[in-house]
């Protein structure tokens, strides 16, 4: 784990934490649009017709932000720094539309104090920052990793959505139940997929980058499409 009296954080890795934690605590409310719209086949803002559910995602989301940017920092003031710079977007896109309660995001914002706080302290390999790596992962790859992230959290919308709730008809109890547990095991699945795809990809992988693309593809591709396939047709 790291000793932060002898490793010393550079100001480059604190900047970038900034736009780490904006662009993937913001690609997680985006995920949620884009799975919801899935479920509701394509209709005109397909979030924003619940109000309070669109808040909790961006509650979610705006904490994420600040303790995702304090984690990458190992420090505070980078995950308060995101996560005010997207609660301020909020808020001009709230006002803008004349949404209700459209100061929301600035409560929310004090939410991602303490959020930052923990990210502070969560434990983190030393070789992440001696290497300039996130979570084993080269900073190049987050470059363009977060278009999949957005990927999976729609996919575990998706996912997470019982069958027969996309069929639009009327179930037995045992029906229900049966797809309420095929919903789980997906997600389960799911997130292991996405652990084993970050996994391949990690600096210290033993595979060729032939390999590397290839298993990633397999796990965060092929195997959400497969566990898919299962739940509609099984």
């Amino acid at each position: 784990m790291l000793n932060e009296e002898i490793i010393l954080i550079s100001n480059r890795r604190k900047i970038a934490s900034v736009i780490f934690g904006f662009w993937y605590g913001g690609s997680f409310f985006n995920g949620i649009g884009t799975g919801l719209d899935y479920i509701l086949r394509g209709e005109e803002d397909s979030l924003g017709q619940w109000a309070l559910a669109e808040a909790g995602v961006l509650l979610i989301s705006i904490v994420l932000v600040g303790l995702s940017a304090a984690y990458v920092a190992r420090s505070l003031l980078p995950g308060i720094i995101a996560s005010a710079t997207v609660s301020s977007l909020s808020f001009l896109v709230f006002s803008l539309i004349n949404q209700s309660f459209y100061y929301t995001p600035f409560i929310f914002f004090l939410f991602s104090i303490p959020a930052a706080f923990y990210g502070k302290v969560l434990p983190v390999q030393e070789e992440d920052i001696r290497l300039g790596l996130v979570f084993g992962v080269s900073w190049k790859h987050w470059l363009w990793l977060w278009l999949p992230w957005q990927g999976v959290i729609a996919n575990a919308v998706w996912l997470g959505t019982p069958a027969f709730l996309l069929a639009g008809q009327e179930a037995t109890p045992l029906k229900v139940i049966y797809d309420v547990i095929k919903s789980f095991t997906c997600l389960v699945i799911l997130g292991y997929a996405t652990f084993k795809a970050i996994q391949s990809i990690r600096q210290d992988a033993d595979y060729t980058r032939l390999q590397a693309a290839g298993r990633f593809i397999f796990w965060l591709f092929i195997v959400p499409i497969l566990a898919n396939l299962w739940r509609l047709f099984l």
